[in-house]
Order: structure tokens, then sequence, then C-alpha cells
């Protein structure tokens, strides 16, 4: 999805509301989330157009709230202001997601936009040794057009995990890049896997597998879904939650 933005070049960054006009390095979600270098962010699959319910929001706001506490109790050491529940945490979020989604132009059929929201503090100090600072929030939005579809990738394996896999870390940006200089060619992506050979995820995306077996006296075939549990270092995602509540 990163190089499909790179090449189309249909993309912006928007700041507390506002368009930025001088990001033109930043194409693909990757290299905006290498630039903010720090926060807590959610990506957004957006279909429909600026004025249309945004699919998943609430869900996604949780999630972001959830992040941004673990981040500034354990990393960012930093006491932050104001309410983080998702309802209040919207009142700073969805003015840039919807700016983002009126300067978007989706262009191909079946394009979708990818929407890709970060909270940081707006002045971030992470020495744990210093009096804990008290920090508004900011948020920055990247957009960008992407297929609509997905399609059969090849994957790689390294024993690998996220740092921090309870919140959706920025810097998960950067720490992944050793990974995927590893990636050899025409691999898409890096399936993590721990010691024991027990699959996490890819460096971007959830990991399920899906076993197809007889059923047990009654003839025909059931499918069993699998994936690792949160304890073994998994991010606890909105699509993954989604998708094991409708298999559940």
């Amino acid at each position: 999805m990163e190089e499909v933005a790179r090449e189309r070049k249909g993309f912006g960054v928007v700041r507390d509301g506002k368009l930025l006009l001088d990001e033109e390095a930043y194409a693909s979600p990757g290299d905006f989330l290498r630039w903010v270098g720090e926060g807590a962010y959610t990506a957004i699959r957006v279909p429909g157009k600026h004025d249309e319910p945004i699919p998943l929001l609430d869900r996604h706001l949780r999630r972001l709230s959830e992040s941004i506490q673990i981040l500034a109790k354990e990393k960012w050491h930093a006491n932050v202001v104001g309410d983080l529940r998702a309802g209040s945490l919207s009142r700073i979020v969805l003015p840039s997601i919807q700016s983002a989604l009126k300067h978007q132009t989706l262009t191909k059929l079946g394009e979708v936009t990818m929407v890709t929201v970060v909270v940081k503090p707006t002045h971030l100090q992470t020495n744990p040794l210093s009096s804990p600072p008290k920090e508004e929030l900011s948020c920055l939005v990247h957009f960008c057009s992407v297929a609509g579809t997905a399609k059969p990738v090849n994957l790689c394996t390294a024993v690998a995990c996220r740092s921090l896999p309870r919140a959706k870390d920025v810097r998960w940006a950067i720490d992944r890049i050793p990974l995927e200089k590893r990636k050899p060619e025409n691999f898409a992506d890096v399936l993590m896997v721990t010691e024991e050979d027990l699959a996490l995820e890819t460096t971007r995306s959830n990991f399920f597998v899906v076993i197809t077996r007889a059923k047990e006296g009654r003839g025909g075939q059931e499918a069993i879904v699998q994936t690792c549990p949160v304890q073994e270092g998994v991010l606890p995602g909105v699509i993954r939650r989604l998708v094991i509540e409708e298999l559940a």
C-alpha cells in the first residue's frame, strides 16, 4: 500500500485541522510516521466521501486513547492534560480527519483513502529522570489513495516483535526498518515469529491462519481461524478485535 501511494502522489498531511503544503517527501504512511517520530497512531481505510460516516471511528478513538495512556506512562513520562476518553479525544482528532478527507480526491475505480492519525504531546520529553511535564495534545493526519482490495503477497519470516505491543506506537515505523532491509526481493512483508516459531503478525498487518478440515461425523468441511494471543506480544488492534468478534 505504501508503494501504491508513492507512485500516485495523491497524499497530504494535516496538522490540527490545517493542511500542510510543504510535506512533499512524506508520500507513504510509513514515511509520514518516521517523520513524526513519536506518538500514538491508528490507521483507517475510508471508502466514502468526507461527509459520510467514518468506518469504526469509535473503535479507533478508543484504541488511540489506550495507546496514549500507555505511552504517556511507560515511555513519554508525561502528564497528558485533558480528558483522554474516546468521546473527548474526538474533538482533537475529528477536525483533522475531516480536513484530510476534504482535500483528498479518489481518481480510480475501487480506490479508498488511507487515513493515518497520530496524536502526540505538543512538547515531548522522554527523560524518565525529569519531572513529568504537563502536556497538551496535537493531532497530525496523513492521507493517501490506496487500492480498495488486497492481493496475495509473499511473506518471509524473522524472529522479532514490537518493543511495546500493547500500544500502537509511531516509533514502530522506525524500529521495523532493519527487518524491512533484510527482506528478500519479491517479498512484500515480514512475518514476525517467536523463538519457538509462533507466528505473531507482520510488520504492518494482522496475521490469521485459516484451516479447512472435515466435520466430525457430519460430512462436509469447516473452517478454523487461528491467530496468536495478545499475551505473546501481538498488537491488540482494531481490525484484529473485529475479526475475532465476528467469528465468535
